[in-house]
């Protein structure tokens, strides 16, 4: 059984889990292939959503982290751009497989974290909805700067604020991670294509906490 793996994500929080001497797992994203299983996983598809469900009933895994793309939910990574019908759907289906997996994951007594922006449209999706229902699940709102998010754009002096939103079933992770900007810096804008790079943890970041 894994300690931890991660859905719509390349390897990150695995990576300071095997380096903390936890049992990292894999990390499923369409980008960049899993160090576990070599595979550069399109999680669009219903054939591939079919091997993570088994993945997740087989592997057990303690601590499930799961982080859809935002973009079609993000007013930012949006002006000016209307998204589709079918772009919509595309992303929606995304968050609902994560909802989905993090309630095998509650169901079975073991944990999930599931993060996307505070400002994200798509916490109004019935099945966040749902999941932001069930009792012992914790809802938490960070500052990004709080963890030393920086750009390459940014000054000595700056951070990035970056608002973020997690939903988990663990009250020692909750807890560990609710932290928020204590000032004494400016804040960095992620405009002019740098949004991506904020999609990065820091080594100071939460991600270490989990």
């Amino acid at each position: 059984m894994y300690d931890v793996v991660e859905v719509f994500s390349p390897p990150r929080v695995c990576d300071l889990a095997r380096d903390s001497g936890m049992r990292g797992g894999w990390s499923l994203d369409d980008n960049v292939p899993d160090p576990v299983t070599g595979r550069v996983w399109e999680l669009r598809k219903p054939a591939e959503m079919r091997q993570v469900r088994r993945m997740v009933r087989e592997d057990a895994p303690l601590c499930l982290i799961a982080s859809p793309p935002c973009t079609k939910f993000s007013q930012l990574q949006n002006l000016g751009n209307r998204v589709t019908k079918e772009e919509f759907t595309e992303a929606k289906g995304m968050v609902d497989f994560s909802m989905e997996l993090c309630e095998k994951q509650r169901k079975a007594g073991r944990l999930f974290v599931y993060v996307h922006p505070q400002g994200a449209s798509s916490w109004e999706l019935e099945s966040m909805a749902k999941m932001r229902r069930h009792e012992n699940v914790y809802e938490v709102n960070l500052h990004m700067c709080a963890f030393d998010m920086k750009v390459s754009a940014c000054q000595e002096d700056e951070r990035v604020f970056k608002p973020t939103r997690v939903l988990t079933n663990s009250r020692a992770i909750a807890e560990s991670i609710s932290r928020r900007c204590q000032e004494g810096h400016r804040h960095h804008h992620l405009l002019g294509g740098k949004a991506w790079e904020a999609a990065i943890y820091t080594r100071l970041s939460f991600a270490k906490h989990f």
